[in-house]
């Protein structure tokens, strides 16, 4: 439905069968490994997932079973769905704990992209004091590069390391 146009072109009631068919999938859902072709997250050391969704979201977030916030994060990452180049950045997928990490994933958490830089660098250094730490990366399938963004107690680390 997404690659259609979303909630933006489905009923009120097919959106509550989704949200159904979410809750009944993520009652037995199972991490995935995370391949986009240019994967963007945050990492923050908290399993305080209500936590990190409180302190970024500024939308109302829908559950949705692992597989399909990764599936979503990368067509985000191949350029969206629409003309609109500014789409690829306004959705993430927050994933439950995940060996002590919860990870927010999507173009939007890009540490090296010019329109997200300094979003995601006031993301950190919101997120970093409430958690101790948040970490910004991306990395691309295509070996054409990756971009690190590491804050502490609210202080950005005084590097960003940006290959490509």
């Amino acid at each position: 439905m997404a690659e259609i146009g979303g909630e933006a072109v489905m009923s009120a009631r097919a959106i509550a069968a989704l949200e159904r068919l979410a809750r009944i999938e993520i009652a037995s859902d199972t991490s995935v490994p995370l391949s986009c072709c240019f994967l963007s997250w945050i990492a923050v050391p908290t399993g305080d997932h209500a936590g990190v969704v409180e302190t970024l979201v500024q939308s109302q977030p829908r559950p949705v079973p692992f597989s399909v916030g990764v599936y979503a994060a990368d067509i985000d990452s191949r350029g969206g769905l629409d003309a609109d180049p500014l789409d690829v950045y306004r959705r993430v997928f927050v994933t439950p704990e995940l060996a002590g990490w919860t990870l927010v994933v999507g173009s939007w958490c890009d540490p090296g992209a010019t329109e997200r830089q300094n979003e995601v660098l006031e993301a950190c250094e919101r997120l970093s004091p409430r958690f101790g730490r948040a970490q910004a990366y991306w990395w691309s399938a295509s070996q054409d590069g990756s971009a690190i963004l590491i804050a502490e107690d609210g202080v950005v680390a005084p590097f960003l390391f940006t290959f490509r």
